[in-house]
């Protein structure tokens, strides 16, 4: 304040100095002689030399004025120069400091105001710049049960969060569609949680996750709920398996970043998590890693409900057993993977039972199981389409094992195993491929075929070839009859 006082005298010192009237000139000329005449105050129209300025009479007027002024005129003219300099700033200092200072203080208590409002209502403003991932999830829920004709009892408050009626304040995670709760269709239980907390509850206590992720511009997503979602054979499948799910829309953060993660091309999108232990043969013995949560099984688009099954038995079969090995050895401990020692102790004990023999050998078995039906999947899809063109094509018919007989229009060109391919995917395996998906060919894996085709007059075993054509073959061109015959 004090500093705003100095500053302010100097000003005012500035200001005043400019309008105060001078009044040195009197003074002069009391000390000094006049300097002019008598006869150039008679005769005010003749210079008093050659070149000089010619006066105006009003000007000279007031120079003999003041000339003639007596030391008691200037006495009185300085006394009333400084009373109206003494009024002015005077005036000036009532009127503008108690405004300066009232200005100071009421920006000063705003601004007091002002963050006291904003430390009470952080979590509204922090609420409007960040959306709460346990509030998009519950929109979500509320959402989807308004689409399938469900009365919601999430609902948004005063503040615009999403809550509801029976949240247990003590949870971090909570559900809704709880047998407590009177629903009109039923529905999976949603995770009212973000995306990484499912994760999370999934690690700890070895469960499985399922993900669904939709978008509500898009028709499937109406139809899929309808035909899948809200199906009470799938919502049997999930609950007797204690499955987890989490769902979101496409135009969340999380959806969209799960999207970009896993690649997800089409929507609603079925995604299938849970903890894998992948196991590497070495001279030693079987080496397992560390469990880690792999996506084992997605549907992208509209699928019926007899194909969703199909594939969530499929991957629950092959993944259940190992993790329900690791929910055993987590059970003697604390059961949190989020502890490094749990961890180790859990995986040195998982370590020590794949030692065994007949735990080395099932894991050999359940590997080459995966790859020949990782290999099957590739094959069939590499498989070369039925040629209908005339003269392009050799038409075989094999007999099966079960009696049963099929006919086979093959491109003439391709060659001998791939015969045996067909045989192999579709007569002996029925081996089913997602035309959407690219399957890979597994590494480390070599397949062989434990059947023989035999041609039936004369008796003649078809040898497998990767070179020699079928038209190359007199048994198989223009046409052939097969039988199958397993190899002992």
């Amino acid at each position: 304040m004090s500093g705003e006082l100095n500053r302010l005298n100097s000003t005012f010192n500035s200001f005043f100095n400019v309008i105060r009237i001078p009044n040195t000139g009197n003074a002069t000329h009391d000390e000094e002689t006049p300097i002019i005449n008598e006869s150039t105050n008679n005769n005010n129209n003749i210079p008093e030399m050659p070149g000089a300025f010619t006066f105006p009479n009003e000007v000279n007027n007031d120079i003999n004025n003041n000339q003639n002024s007596t030391p008691i005129s200037n006495y009185v003219s300085k006394f009333f120069d400084r009373l109206i300099t003494i009024f002015i700033v005077s005036l000036f200092l009532i009127v503008f400091i108690p405004v300066y200072v009232f200005y100071r203080i009421v920006l000063y208590v705003f601004f007091i105001l002002l963050s006291i409002l904003v430390k009470f209502n952080r979590h509204g403003y922090k609420k409007i710049n960040n959306k709460h991932p346990a509030n998009t999830a519950r929109k979500f829920i509320m959402k989807f049960d308004e689409r399938i004709g469900n009365k919601s009892n999430v609902y948004s408050n005063d503040n615009g969060d999403m809550i509801r009626d029976d949240i247990n304040a003590n949870s971090g995670l909570s559900t809704l569609g709880s047998e407590n709760e009177i629903q009109e269709i039923g529905r999976p239980d949603f995770l009212e949680c973000a995306y990484s907390h499912a994760l999370f509850i999934v690690k700890k206590e070895i469960k499985w996750l399922l993900v669904y992720i939709e978008s509500d511009q898009n028709n499937d997503a109406i139809n899929f709920t309808n035909d899948v979602l809200t199906n009470k054979e799938f919502l049997t499948f999930i609950k007797d398996r204690n499955i987890l799910v989490w769902g979101n829309d496409i135009s969340e953060s999380e959806a969209y970043q799960i999207c970009n993660q896993f690649k997800i091309t089409k929507l609603p999108f079925l995604g299938l998590f849970c903890l894998t232990v992948n196991q590497t043969p070495t001279t030693s013995g079987m080496r397992a890693s560390l469990p880690s949560l792999s996506l084992v099984m997605k549907i992208q688009g509209y699928k019926t409900l007899d194909y969703t099954l199909k594939k969530f038995n499929r991957a629950f079969n092959k993944y259940n057993p190992a993790l329900v090995q690791l929910r055993q050895h987590y059970t003697n401990s604390e059961g949190e993977l989020s502890s490094s020692d749990s961890i180790q102790r859990a995986y040195r004990q998982f370590r020590q039972n794949l030692n065994t023999p007949p735990v080395i050998r099932s894991l050999e078995r359940n590997n080459n199981e995966r790859a020949k039906l990782q290999w099957l999947k590739w094959r069939k899809s590499r498989l070369i389409p039925e040629n209908n063109i005339d003269g392009e094509f050799a038409r075989i018919a094999i007999r099966c094992v079960d009696g049963t007989r099929k006919q086979y229009k093959l491109d003439k060109h391709s060659s001998i195993e791939e015969l045996y391919a067909l045989v192999e995917c579709t007569i002996l395996n029925n081996i089913e491929v997602d035309e959407h998906e690219q399957y890979q060919e597994p590494e480390n894996y070599s397949h062989t075929y434990t059947f023989d085709l035999i041609n039936v007059l004369p008796r003649v075993v078809i040898p497998i070839s990767y070179q020699e054509s079928i038209e190359e073959n007199e048994y198989l061109y223009p046409s052939g009859n097969l039988v199958i015959s397993i190899r002992e």
